[in-house]
């Protein structure tokens, strides 16, 4: 019979499986942190984009004593519109109390729908879940 070799160097199967399953669950864990933080990322994006809009409204109005009617009004002039953010709607109302212009738009690789009144809401966005496939329907197809 054999002798027993009593010391044995490297690392038993189960060792070693188990090493790859906690680094597995480690990755997931890090992989959703970096899911949520790219969504945020985004979605704060968009509301930059907002906010670029909401001004160039106001130098429209200031400029054209108007309303916009679409993003292409506020394009006609020194706006450049983000080409990572969809405008799923940009709607003016002529409310008798106060006309206002209605904002929604989407980041193209995000899941969450930006919301805005201007200048009723003060600068206030509320966020949503947005359709599904974008704006538009599955378009990225810009103003509607």
């Amino acid at each position: 019979m054999r002798a027993r070799v009593a010391d044995r160097s490297g690392f038993t199967l189960i060792e070693l499986m188990i090493v790859t399953l906690i680094i597995g669950i480690l990755a997931l864990v890090a992989a959703q942190g970096l899911g949520r933080a790219r969504e945020r990322s985004m979605v704060s994006t968009t509301k930059a984009e907002l906010r670029n809009a909401m001004t160039a409204i106001e130098d429209y109005v200031t400029e054209k004593m108007q309303w916009p009617k679409s993003v292409a009004d506020l394009e006609a002039g020194a706006y450049q519109k983000s080409p990572n953010v969809d405008y799923c709607e940009f709607r003016y109302v002529a409310d008798r109390d106060e006309p206002y212009v209605k904002l929604k738009a989407m980041h193209r690789g995000s899941k969450t729908l930006v919301e805005t009144r201007y200048p009723i809401w003060g600068g206030r966005m509320d966020e949503g879940k947005g359709p599904k496939g974008g704006c538009g329907g599955g378009g990225r197809k810009g103003t509607k």
